[in-house]
């Protein structure tokens, strides 16, 4: 079974994020909204199966609630986290398909494409994720990871003054969890970033206690700073990334 996980703040995404997911019977869509809110009303939460909604007692904003109250409603197979600003990539299930038949317990690490309102794109292929997550620039939605992590693993804040994401945090457990020799990287392009978001990507800054984010939309400013960060951390680490076709 594939896992699909979102964290719902934005309904407005929903019909086509729900066409971009595909029909198959071994796909559970999890829905994670907040009581302060309300579920959506779409049509076909209420005519196909496959999907399962949730009412957390949080804040509408809170996305650790959503996230780690699923977590433990997950008992077997893969899950993947899919933003509710984003789509859904054909080839998440292809992926997930190749490694459930070889029954892998580990993570996999994909390929991502960026968009903007103009139409221009950038493909990135992260770097293998570390167990410092200041080293691993894994977004939410580009790994595929065996359900067995979501025992020990939950979502968490950063502590103060950190200067990677939730999501890098996220990552980096997981892969203490299963270890080094079960995370692997494929040349598949699992992941749309922030498709519904013309900003390629956002810059995090946290000052006096306040945390901002500041979106990038121009390509050539992306690349370049998509160079340092990836210079840096060739520089920081001295490793080999392992693929697998």
């Amino acid at each position: 079974m594939l896992h699909i996980l979102t964290a719902l703040y934005r309904f407005e995404f929903l019909d086509e994020i729900y066409s971009s997911i595909p029909p198959n019977k071994d796909i559970t869509w999890h829905l994670a909204c907040s009581v302060e809110r309300g579920l959506p009303n779409n049509d076909f939460l209420s005519t196909d199966k496959r999907i399962k909604t949730y009412l957390i007692d949080c804040k509408d904003s809170d996305t650790f609630s959503k996230r780690n109250f699923v977590f433990g409603e997950i008992h077997d197979g893969y899950f993947f986290l899919l933003d509710d600003d984003t789509l859904f990539h054909r080839s998440v299930y292809d992926t997930y398909r190749k490694y459930a038949e070889r029954e892998f317990r580990g993570m996999i690490v994909g390929h991502q494409i960026f968009n903007n309102d103009s139409g221009d794109k950038i493909t990135r292929k992260p770097p293998f994720p570390r167990n410092d997550p200041e080293l691993t620039t894994l977004d939410t939605g580009v790994v595929i990871a065996h359900y067995t992590a979501l025992k020990e693993v939950k979502w968490k804040e950063t502590p103060a003054g950190a200067r990677y994401g939730r999501d890098f945090l996220f990552w980096s457990n997981c892969l203490v969890y299963f270890g080094k020799e079960h995370a692997v990287r494929t040349r598949e392009f699992i992941s749309f970033y922030n498709h519904f978001d013309p900003a390629f990507f956002y810059v995090s800054r946290k000052y006096f206690g306040r945390s901002f984010r500041v979106p990038i939309k121009n390509k050539q400013l992306a690349l370049l700073l998509f160079f340092i960060l990836d210079t840096k951390r060739y520089i920081r680490i001295a490793t080999s990334f392992k693929f697998n076709s």
